[in-house]
């Protein structure tokens, strides 16, 4: 009897947000080349029900890159980052964090540029920038919601920058997002930690 209380269904935003989660991984380590039936096989469920949740591979690719760029979840991640005495040590664990979202970032812009290339009009306005035709308004957006965030935990340094909190942000989340940029990618600067003391 346990066991079946514990088996109970799941909700269909519960189940739409399991299936997100299970290709997360999949478009970050292959861009758009997964299978639907990886997808299956990771979340440990039917095929089938995959498509009772979305039409289509590309609905469901789109679904997971709006998660990805979803500011919110960083922001908090970025605000529960611990106490600790000494800057360089807060900045590697932010940089950390940023450098692992903007990972995640460049896979869902390159799963999206490839999406545009097999579909219609639309999903080559979502490859430009964001989930609808405000997209590029939206990119914006996140990059200002997360700037500010990183502009309040480096805030408490204050005295220790050269900068001023803003111009320090920029530059902390400009580093982070180019260090696993393409074209950068055999740079020897992608260490958090090394970036951090520079």
């Amino acid at each position: 009897l346990s066991a079946v209380r514990r088996a109970q269904p799941m909700s269909p935003d519960e189940r739409r947000q399991a299936i997100i989660a299970a290709t997360r991984p999949l478009l970050v380590a292959r861009g758009g080349q997964f299978t639907i039936k990886e997808v299956a096989e990771a979340a440990g469920i039917a095929e089938g029900t995959i498509f009772r949740v979305f039409a289509s591979k590309q609905d469901l690719m789109h679904a997971v890159v709006a998660d990805i760029l979803d500011t919110a979840s960083l922001c908090r991640r970025i605000e529960a980052l611990p106490d600790v005495p000494d800057f360089t040590a807060h900045l590697t664990a932010l940089i950390t964090l940023l450098t692992a979202d903007a990972d995640a970032t460049h896979a869902a812009i390159a799963a999206l540029r490839l999406a545009s290339c097999e579909e219609s009009d639309s999903s080559a306005r979502l490859a430009h920038g964001g989930h609808h035709q405000g997209g590029k308004t939206n990119f914006h957006k996140r990059i200002t919601q997360v700037r500010d965030a990183i502009i309040a935990s480096i805030t408490p340094w204050e005295a220790q920058l050269r900068l001023s909190p803003e111009q320090a942000a920029f530059l902390i989340q400009s580093t982070a997002f180019s260090a696993l940029h393409f074209v950068l990618e055999d740079h020897p600067l992608s260490d958090p930690a090394l970036l951090a003391s520079t």
